[in-house]
């Protein structure tokens, strides 16, 4: 699902900014993510010694597979991921911070998570991994 985040962020030169920032997952990057470890930082979140970069460390690896932009291609408005070079500049502008500060310390984090990961979409990469691996018992808990 395409989630957009409006953010307000001062540059280097204390201008204030307004942007929005795009943000997506496919099918795909879902078992991706999930083959890539993304559900055992998830569960170490439960635990109650999850630190702060515990839970950076998930949004980050969310955050980087899921950043983009929002283009219109022949009149239709579509997605487009980000590249490494752009997720990079992204992440050392006042935007990020901004964007992050609100994520953690704004208490959207849920909000934006549930939005980016929806459960029937967990659910289908669920079954997707399983069947690849022949393990019907392998599932993905958010």
């Amino acid at each position: 699902m395409l989630t957009k985040k409006h953010i307000e962020f001062e540059d280097i030169d204390g201008f204030k900014h307004e942007m929005d920032v795009y943000f997506h997952l496919s099918f795909d990057d879902v078992v991706s993510l999930f083959d890539n470890g993304l559900q055992e930082k998830i569960n170490k979140l439960s635990g109650s010694d999850a630190t702060l970069a515990d839970q950076k460390a998930v949004i980050d690896m969310l955050l980087r597979k899921s950043y983009g932009f929002r283009r219109v291609v022949n009149d239709i408005p579509t997605f487009v991921k980000g590249t490494d070079e752009e997720w990079e500049f992204f992440k050392s502008s006042g935007a990020y911070d901004s964007f992050m500060t609100s994520l953690v310390f704004g208490g959207t984090i849920d909000d934006f998570v549930t939005k980016l990961l929806p459960k029937d979409l967990l659910a289908e990469a669920s079954k997707a991994n399983a069947k690849r691996n022949n393990d019907t018992t392998n599932s993905y808990n958010i």
